[in-house]
């Protein structure tokens, strides 16, 4: 039981414990900044996604809907990733529906 006693056992402990603790910190951040990276692209890409559709539905918006099916129809099956989206007017009834969702 002198073993547990002697320096050499002691540092070795000492220092298994701070690579380890250091290993856990270093880990623990790694992952945090990766899903905070990866929740920051995928926001932006919905961001940027529906502001292209934001914008049509600006351009051709009015009492002739046709233009406008045509245009979300275009630009749905351009965005990447594909597309899931739908529009609703002012009183809640639905405008547009992306083809993903009739399946």
């Amino acid at each position: 039981m002198t073993w547990f006693r002697s320096i050499q056992f002691r540092l070795a402990a000492w220092y298994f414990t701070s690579v380890i603790a250091l290993l856990a910190i270093l880990s623990a951040g790694s992952w945090y900044a990766m899903k905070s990276s990866i929740y920051y692209a995928i926001d932006l890409g919905l961001v940027n996604r529906m502001a292209g559709v934001i914008d049509v539905l600006h351009r051709y918006a009015g009492p002739d809907r046709t233009s406008l099916y045509i245009r979300l129809d275009e630009g749905s099956s351009l965005m990447e990733g594909g597309s899931l989206f739908r529009v609703f007017d002012g009183q809640g009834r639905l405008v547009y529906q992306s083809a993903g969702f009739t399946a």
